[in-house]
């Protein structure tokens, strides 16, 4: 089932390309490259109006292409590199993702995880399309995975790695396709207990490589304090990994939120002393242009919107955005971010990453954009 709705921007060709482009230009690599059709520029799970749930993808003038209603809330996702298969997980907790055709929006498959398991929401495919790689928890045990499921044999599950840690959320690509890169947030729930957060006095966050052929842990990377929580990630061309954390602390202290590892060394980003307390210690997206590594992270508790040089950590702007969501990069070097209000902004390079163009949808944007 589908159903089409209007969105308006007052941008003439917002998002004139997708990552195509990019690939074409030799700014990103195409072991890690989402690629859309052409018709499209993002992706990225909503709430209804009526209080259901979909997928939704635009164009490159943030109208809507199609929209796709599924029975739960879902989180993230990823597209093959060939762009035809869009795959949509869902989340808290995830029961099942869902396999779309990306031209149509139409559900080919859906797919569960195994008995006594759930999905964290996020996912990437080997370079070739073969392979997906799903972050899930079993959640008796509480010790995270990472599920492997065959595209070229309708998605079926072929292996488990098993991780030495507890709640695994997203994971990436190095830009050589060599290494799963994963932001282990280190905290254990029960789908029976809601989203209580269960082991808040022993939690043990990082950053991982993992060896995409062997599951092997290659490095585990810290950070500064064990209830800053790794959840989302972010890699340039250079092999830098943006780590977006939430803290699970006392509510006065103000850590770095903003993670940084770049040959073999992780380190924080330290935002300003007037900005930092606005993040209310909640990153939701993070995103990075992946030749110029300019960084957007979104704050929805803060509603507010940051972008920094990713070599130095100066922040460039703040926006105000409330309930600010989703973050992806556009082939114009800018970005496009979304609300749970259904707001959309346009951040134009050629202008420090000025708001170029603000529009409105008919419904709430969840925390990513792909």
């Amino acid at each position: 089932m589908k159903k089409n709705s209007p969105a308006t921007i007052n941008r003439r060709a917002l998002l004139k390309g997708s990552a195509h482009c990019l690939i074409a230009a030799g700014l990103m690599p195409l072991s890690w490259a989402t690629r859309l059709p052409d018709s499209l520029s993002a992706l990225g799970a909503v709430r209804l109006p009526d209080g259901g749930y979909a997928l939704s993808a635009v164009n490159h003038q943030a109208e809507t292409v199609w929209t796709t209603p599924v029975a739960a809330r879902c989180h993230g996702g990823c597209t093959t590199p060939s762009g035809s298969d869009v795959v949509l997980f869902e989340r808290r907790p995830g029961w099942s993702f869902h396999v779309l055709n990306s031209v149509t929006g139409e559900i080919r498959l859906s797919r569960a995880p195994e008995p006594g398991e759930h999905l964290y929401g996020h996912g990437v495919f080997s370079p070739d399309g073969r392979f997906l790689y799903a972050t899930a928890s079993h959640y008796e045990s509480g010790q995270g995975r990472i599920a492997i499921f065959d595209a070229q044999q309708d998605y079926r599950r072929t292996d488990t790695w098993e991780l030495e840690g507890i709640g695994p959320h997203q994971l990436e690509l190095s830009p050589d396709g060599t290494q799963l890169i994963v932001a282990l947030g280190g905290i254990r729930t029960h789908p029976d207990y809601d989203r209580v957060k269960l082991n808040l006095n022993e939690t043990d966050p990082a950053l991982l490589f993992i060896d995409r052929l062997t599951g092997q842990e290659l490095s585990r990377h810290r950070p500064s304090d064990s209830q800053l929580s790794c959840r989302h990630l972010a890699v340039s061309n250079n092999s830098v990994t943006y780590v977006a954390c939430q803290y699970q602390g006392p509510e006065w202290q103000q850590p770095p939120l903003i993670g940084r590892h770049q040959n073999g060394h992780w380190s924080e980003i330290t935002l300003p002393a007037a900005l930092q307390p606005r993040l209310n210690n909640y990153l939701a997206s993070i995103a990075v242009q992946p030749a110029s590594e300019v960084v957007v992270v979104t704050a929805p508790r803060g509603g507010l919107v940051v972008v920094l040089d990713g070599r130095s950590g100066r922040v460039i702007r703040d926006i105000d955005l409330y309930d600010a969501a989703g973050a992806k990069p556009t082939d114009d070097g800018g970005f496009l971010v979304s609300s749970g209000t259904g707001e959309w902004l346009w951040l134009d390079s050629s202008a420090d990453f000025a708001i170029g163009a603000r529009g409105t949808s008919t419904w709430a944007w969840d925390n990513h954009l792909f």
